[in-house]
């Protein structure tokens, strides 16, 4: 019953350890490595000796303790150095104590060191950890390795003194090391708990005080418990004073966005822990103690204990956004600005997606698309609201724009407005791109120009009434000149047929007399044929002839007109020049008014020349003379009707002013031209163009 009694009083120093253990460590983790061990080896040394101090004598000179346990655990505990200072401590207290049993005792011990030592190493190499099986193994190895050091060195009767110590020293030391052990394994996995939990609080620490969002953690009754010093920032009050250990100043002020106070149970936070529902982007405006007003974002969540309906704390977070406030309302501001101008102008303002859908429009253009409201006609296109052969043009015209990337630039349009009235607009499309290139739709801005286009063509129309005046003026100036002459030698030659008794004389007055009747003729068959050529029921008769044969007749005609002026005419015909489609009637008479003019102003010995020739696919006739040419000023007027140059008008034989103007209309109705090169008394050649594709058998101009 004693052996069994020490027993227990040497397994509770042990346990003993256990507290000093815990009391050590966190002192010693502060400390550097070298001091730690000795520490350590220290500690563990003394409860060594404790041991040894109260060990149980079994025979003379061997006792019994719990040393053995202390080198086990230290090794695993606490590692190689502590462990030899621990085992030395202990061996030089043991020879201390004498006796027989000294020696096998300081063998035991040197032998359960680098077993102890052994097995830590090994566990250390594997990354395992000791368990109990290990610790009661590794427990009965060191009491059986020091009953085998009794037995070889204990002397005589050493084999009865292996007999007495073996029942207390199997029982001591394998069950004080899978005791102690796991009592102080249990403790460093308390202590690596503690320590990364403090890790833990203190990373969270760290993140909590650095964030720029204030924190506020509130109690289910809502007292304050915690705030970070942010919050101490945005809200303008200390820590006291949130946590309400001090009161807020009587000028802090809470506000809801339309000026009206934030009343404490209205606060997100209040509310989260009333209703246990989760509070978001609850404005705030905070009337400073300084004051200015700061604006907040609100966010609160109620946090409840597991299998709890009721929360019993409520985390709050909030933000300054006076800035963002600011940025939004002078976004609002210049949106409004730009709304305002948008829908002022009257020029039709739009945005269109990819699909042809309005996401912008302004007032003018929602009118003119339907006399609709700018809202209504979001998301609409242009088939829902304009005619289908309009939205047709206006579909083609997008797009072109979206799948070519080119802009539509002042393209001239017809629409109709609300009333259904036509409407001219001049449009212009841009592509609508995001920051990577990508066409996301149109910009369309369009300008309606239907009074500017009633003006020009009023305009148009009153140059064209001045111009048939001035057309007018000229015509009756020149004929009054031109009938005058012709009627004044008419009648001076009647009156002095009346009083000639000469034949030959007669004869002479009656010549003049029928010329200027055939000048007259000529003047008015030129104003018929141009009234003529001016209705617009005209019909041109076009068939198909050879060129070459209808000038050859005219020079023909031509050559006794030509020998009588003593003038050499001569044609000169290509003779690969295709058949045409001509009126021949007319094309002949604009060929006449050429060659007559050429003799009517080319003097005597002069030649007249006419060639037709190829060019490309043209078919041409051209009319040269050395005649008195055309003063440069003249050139750009000679095709304007009744314009007659100074040396036409002087000349007894100009004709009407009507002849160049009746060849330019003729050829323009042939879809040709004609053009003309001239010098002063060196001669002008008139050259006409014809397309030798075939023209329209019949054609009205």
């Amino acid at each position: 019953m004693n052996l069994f009694i020490e027993l227990i009083h040497n397994i509770s120093l042990l346990f003993a350890l256990t507290f000093v253990y815990s009391l050590i460590i966190p002192r010693a983790n502060q400390l550097n490595s070298l001091t730690k061990n000795i520490l350590q080896g220290t500690a563990f040394g003394c409860f060594g000796v404790l041991a040894l101090a109260s060990a149980i004598p079994v025979a003379d000179g061997f006792i019994v303790d719990g040393r053995y346990v202390i080198v086990v655990i230290t090794s695993v505990f606490a590692g190689g150095i502590p462990t030899l200072i621990a085992a030395i401590m202990m061996i030089i207290y043991r020879f201390i104590l004498g006796g027989a049993g000294a020696v096998p005792a300081a063998a035991a011990m040197t032998v359960a060191v680098a077993i102890s030592l052994l097995s830590y190493r090994q566990r250390k190499q594997s990354s395992s950890h000791h368990h109990l099986g290990s610790f009661l193994i590794l427990g009965m190895i060191i009491a059986a390795q020091s009953l085998l050091w009794i037995a070889l060195l204990g002397g005589k009767g050493s084999l009865q003194i292996v007999g007495a110590i073996a029942p207390p020293l199997l029982i001591l030391t394998p069950v004080g090391t899978v005791l102690l052990g796991s009592l102080l394994n249990y403790q460093q996995q308390q202590f690596k708990m503690s320590d990364a939990l403090r890790e833990s609080e203190e990373r969270y620490r760290v993140v909590v005080t650095s964030l720029n969002e204030g924190i506020i953690l509130q109690s289910a009754k809502g007292d304050v418990r915690t705030s970070n010093p942010a919050a101490e920032v945005v809200l303008g009050l200390t820590a006291d004073q949130i946590e309400g250990r001090e009161p807020a100043p009587p000028k802090w002020e809470a506000l809801h966005p339309d000026g009206s106070p934030f009343l404490r149970e209205d606060h997100a936070s209040m509310v989260a822990l009333r209703t246990g529902q989760p509070q978001s982007n609850i404005i705030m405006g905070i009337h400073k103690v300084d004051g200015t007003l700061t604006w907040i974002s609100v966010h609160s969540k109620p946090l409840f204990a597991k299998g709890s309906k009721t929360p019993y704390a409520a985390l709050t977070t909030f933000m300054d956004i006076t800035e963002v406030r600011k940025a939004q309302e002078k976004l609002r501001q210049e949106r409004d600005l730009l709304r305002t101008l948008i829908d002022s102008t009257p020029d039709y303002i739009f945005l269109k997606d990819a699909d042809g859908r309005f996401i912008l429009t302004n007032t003018a253009h929602a009118r003119a698309a339907g006399n609709i409201n700018p809202h209504d006609l979001i998301g609409k296109t242009a088939f829902d609201v304009f005619l289908p052969e309009l939205a047709t043009q206006f579909h083609e015209d997008d797009q072109k724009i979206m799948q070519s990337g080119e802009a539509l630039i002042n393209a001239e349009r017809e629409t109709v407005d609300a009333q259904g009235n036509r409407k001219f607009v001049l449009t212009t499309k841009i592509p609508w791109r995001d920051k990577d290139g990508q066409i996301l739709g149109l910009v369309g801005i369009s300008r309606d120009v239907t009074e500017r286009k009633q003006l020009e063509s009023q305009t148009a129309m009153l140059s064209a009434e001045k111009e048939r005046v001035r057309v007018l003026h000229r015509f009756i100036t020149d004929m009054s000149h031109d009938f005058r002459t012709p009627l004044s030698i008419i009648n001076s030659s009647t009156y002095l047929l009346r009083r000639i008794t000469d034949a030959a004389k007669r004869d002479e007055k009656l010549k003049s007399i029928e010329e200027q009747s055939d000048r007259m003729l000529k003047l008015l068959d030129d104003l018929l044929e141009m009234g003529r050529l001016d209705e617009t029921d005209f019909k041109y008769q076009f068939t198909k002839e050879v060129i070459n044969t209808l000038v050859q007749t005219i020079a023909n005609d031509f050559q006794a007109a030509a020998t009588l002026k003593h003038q050499t005419l001569t044609f000169v015909p290509d003779p690969d020049l295709p058949i045409t489609q001509i009126d021949a009637l007319r094309f002949s008479r604009a060929v006449i008014h050429l060659v007559q003019n050429a003799i009517n102003y080319t003097p005597a010995n002069g030649t007249i020349t006419l060639h037709t020739f190829r060019e490309d696919e043209v078919a041409a006739l051209s009319v040269t003379d050395t005649g008195i040419g055309i003063d440069e000023e003249d050139l750009t007027h000679i095709f304007e009707r009744f314009y007659r140059a100074d040396g036409a008008r002087n000349n007894s034989t100009g004709g009407s002013g009507l002849g160049l103007p009746i060849v330019k209309k003729i050829i323009e109705a042939h879809d040709g031209s004609i053009n003309v090169e001239s010098i002063v008394n060196k001669g002008s050649t008139f050259t006409i163009k014809l397309p030798m594709s075939a023209n329209e058998p019949e054609k009205t101009i």
